[in-house]
């Protein structure tokens, strides 16, 4: 983790062991002060934000890569708690680069320019890549592209699980990943991907937002 310099840090809404020890960090969590997100800590009178979880997740990747399934999940608000491990996406070159763990899973994926947006640490709003805001932006597949990713993915019952929030909050539709998973016409397991979206369909029964 990459931590500035003690003389022009701040003390942020986010903390990790770059603001505190990790034993102070753990103590104030012990004392109910602070919650866990992801590797960083939040207050618990805190409400839970997107802006919070980009800046916990910002200083643990790398440049370049894409936050994607699970952990886009998590972005999106789909999933409570970070999931483990990380799982990132890159280009073969960058994925030859990195330095990876156990706690970090890259794909070597290929996106479209509408797969990927870029969500600002401050606010959690999407804004362009080319921006010159001054704060950081974290790079996560959007909406559409996470549940397209776990509904490839959803022979891990983690996927299914963030498959079926993603569909029940609203955040995709099962309809829309439907129709680009079909113009997959050479790409194994589409019918494994598809079969996944209707298991994971909202009943409309249960009153969860359709389209």
């Amino acid at each position: 983790m990459l931590c500035e310099p003690a003389f022009v840090k701040k003390l942020p809404d986010v903390l990790s062991e770059c603001d505190l020890s990790i034993a102070e960090l753990h103590a104030a969590k012990l004392d109910g002060v602070l919650l866990p997100i992801g590797a960083a800590f939040r207050g618990i009178d805190r409400p839970d934000r997107r802006a919070d979880r980009l800046a916990a997740i910002h200083p643990t990747i790398p440049a370049r890569v894409v936050v994607s399934e699970e952990s886009a999940a998590w972005i999106w608000g789909a999933i409570e708690s970070a999931p483990e491990p990380l799982r990132l996406s890159a280009s073969i070159r960058q994925r030859a680069r990195l330095q990876l763990s156990s706690r970090v899973v890259v794909r070597e994926v290929t996106f479209t320019a509408d797969d990927v947006v870029h969500l600002d640490v401050e606010t959690g709003l999407q804004r362009p890549a080319s921006s010159s805001a001054p704060s950081p932006a974290v790079a996560v597949t959007s909406a559409l592209r996470t549940a397209i990713d776990l509904a490839r993915s959803a022979n891990r019952a983690s996927a299914a699980t963030a498959l079926r929030q993603m569909f029940t909050l609203g955040l995709a539709y099962p309809d829309d990943v439907k129709a680009v998973l079909l113009t997959y016409v050479r790409v194994a397991g589409r019918n494994a991907a598809l079969a996944a979206v209707e298991r994971a369909r909202p009943n409309p029964r249960d009153g969860t937002p359709t389209r």
